[in-house]
Formats: structure tokens, sequence, C-alpha cells
């Protein structure tokens, strides 16, 4: 590999990018960034535009977000008094789960899954990161 040919900080010529100190001290010393700035992709340059399957993959991904958001809506909405957040909301669900709703039942444990391997875990690990705020369920009216 070539080493840094740059005397000062500034302009490079090699990687077409304005370096800071930390940055020059970076490309004259430590092989890993010299080798990205060279492949371009290095800090300070542009990005390349990605690629149809990485497109498709974030589409994928901010899709399945806003499946698991809804889901979290929805448990939300089943909420029981004694239930202290979404966990112990969908461990009830999935217990109480009867065969009219075997999407709902699995949607559920899919998410108990996504949380933990065990389920005891997934309730707690939940309920600590979708807790329901104290006293906003009142039973039997207003």
């Amino acid at each position: 590999m070539t080493a840094c040919t740059c005397p000062l900080a500034g302009y490079c010529d090699r990687h077409g990018i304005d370096k800071s100190e930390h940055w020059h001290q970076l490309c004259q010393t430590r092989d890993n960034y010299r080798a990205a700035w060279d492949e371009g992709r290095g800090p300070g340059q542009p990005r390349k535009p990605l690629t149809a399957a990485q497109i498709e993959r974030q589409e994928r991904v901010k899709e399945a977000s806003n499946r698991t958001a809804r889901l979290i809506g929805w448990l939300t909405f089943f909420r029981a008094n004694g239930d202290a957040g979404i966990g112990d909301t969908s461990f009830r669900m999935v217990q109480q789960a009867t065969r009219r709703s075997p999407d709902a039942k699995s949607a559920i444990v899919d998410l108990l899954k996504q949380c933990s391997c065990s389920r005891i875990d997934a309730v707690a690990r939940l309920n600590k990161e979708h807790p329901y705020p104290a006293n906003t369920r009142s039973v039997g009216g207003s």
C-alpha cells in the first residue's frame, strides 16, 4: 500500500478532498483509513448512490418497522388494568388467543421472539421499552 504523500493538512490531490489535521494524521498513520480513501469510501468523500438491492432492503426494513409499530399500537388498545407495558399485554393476548385470530397470535409471537429467546425475558424487555403510563386507563367510564 502506498504511504500518504501529503506534507500538510489541506486539499489532498490523491483522494480529492480537503483533509483536516486529524484526517491527515489518520491518512499518514492508519492503513485502513488510507485504504478507505483510496477505494472512494473514506470520511469526507461523496456517497455513492445505493444499488437496487440496497434500496429494496431499506424498503423491507421500513415496512417491517411500520408493521411492528402498528402491532404495538394495536396491543396498546387491548391494555388491561394489570398490564405494566406492551410485554404484559402481548403475553396475555397469546395466552387468550383463540382459533378465530391465528394471524394476530402469530404476529404477537413473532414480536416476542424478536425480543428474546425466552418469552419471560421478551415480556420484561417489551415492558421496559414500551411501558404504559401510570393511571391512564380508567375503569368503567370517563
